[in-house]
């Protein structure tokens, strides 16, 4: 059973007088009868309906009423002066509960600021290190590029230094496929030596005949020598093979007048630098070279090979033109265009300022 208080004089009310309606609610609390009913006689007491009208002769009053009257007056001040206490603490208490929250709203906030200042603190960090990661990795990209750079480089060096070792190894099977055709040359040969050794004791018998008749000879009268043309060099039969469609004979031919190591070949090697075939060119620029030619027009040949198309036939030119003007001019057969013409003209100034050079000597 639930106990109810008169917020006037804070008695307890029964609840019959709650169930019955004497006791009434006013506001947000209960009054009770003797309560209500002093109240309401303070507030106008029973309406004129209701109640006789005075008499012209007021009638005096009992001591008796007039105290409790006083009694009622006081108990309602006295009431009202605790509901007016109680719902000062009923709102205190709410403006302490709303302060409470306010308070732990600010607190929250506050985390709330903090863990924020914290997540940010944690960003800045972390955009630092990115910062700094990505700046490690440029550097160490930027290397390897550079890396990369540098192995390329080195890689065109080493297919510059294939292909001429390429060449030279062409050059070799050229002369191995000539040596291989050389072969039935040189039995057809070795018969024909051992035939003039049999000539020769033909002839040293003959010999002996002949100066039997020496006597005879130098009694008769002296005739004029028939003069004698000269031997043509043996190295003219390969001469047509220059012109020859085929590749291999005209690089068997190039390397067959560089072993003659007679200058008389220079001329009919110079158009050879022309050639549509690679290697001829290339054998034909160091077959130049190791001649150490002095001819005027094979050196200007030379100094056009420097602007080849092909980087083993610009290295050999270069090679050839050192080796017959003895000149360390610089130049680089993997280089720009550009800069292969400047060096090109400068090997052709070179020449124009100093002309041929001396022939060497024989035997060097």
């Amino acid at each position: 059973m639930e106990l109810y208080f008169c917020n006037v004089c804070n008695e307890s009310i029964p609840q019959t007088d709650i169930d019955s309606g004497r006791a009434v609610s006013r506001g947000k609390g209960l009054v009770c009868r003797a309560c209500e009913s002093a109240m309401s006689s303070l507030e106008g007491g029973p309406s004129s309906a209701t109640t006789p009208a005075p008499s012209s002769t007021p009638a005096p009053s009992s001591p008796r009423a007039h105290s409790r009257g006083l009694w009622f007056t006081t108990a309602l001040l006295a009431g009202a002066a605790v509901w007016l206490w109680s719902d000062q603490q009923r709102l205190a208490g709410e403006h302490a509960r709303e302060l409470r929250q306010l308070q732990q709203q600010l607190e929250a906030l506050r985390g709330q600021e903090r863990s924020a200042n914290a997540s940010l603190e944690s960003l800045r960090t972390q955009h630092e290190l990115a910062q700094r990661t990505a700046r490690t990795e440029t550097e160490a990209t930027a290397r390897r590029l550079e890396d990369v750079r540098n192995q390329l480089a080195d890689a065109r060096a080493g297919q510059a230094a294939l292909t001429s070792r390429l060449a030279q190894m062409e050059a070799e099977r050229a002369k191995l496929a000539l040596l291989e055709a050389l072969a039935p040359r040189l039995q057809d040969l070795e018969g024909k030596v051992r035939a003039l050794g049999e000539e020769r004791a033909t002839l040293l018998a003959r010999i002996d005949d002949l100066q039997k008749g020496v006597e005879d000879v130098a009694t008769r009268p002296t005739l004029q020598p028939t003069p004698v043309q000269p031997a043509r060099p043996a190295w003219e039969s390969r001469l047509a093979d220059l012109e020859s469609p085929g590749e291999a004979t005209r690089l068997e031919a190039v390397l067959a007048l560089s072993s003659t190591r007679d200058a008389a070949v220079v001329p009919h090697l110079v158009p050879r630098l022309k050639d549509d075939n690679l290697f001829v060119r290339t054998a034909t620029a160091r077959a130049l070279g190791e001649l150490k030619t002095t001819d005027r027009a094979a050196l200007l040949a030379l100094c056009e090979a420097l602007l080849d198309a092909e980087a083993p036939v610009r290295e050999a030119a270069w090679v050839a033109l050192r080796g017959c003007t003895g000149s360390n001019l610089a130049y680089d057969p993997l280089g720009t265009d550009t800069e292969r013409a400047r060096r090109a003209k400068a090997w052709r100034e070179l020449l124009e300022r100093t002309g041929a050079p001396e022939a060497p000597p024989s035997g060097s």
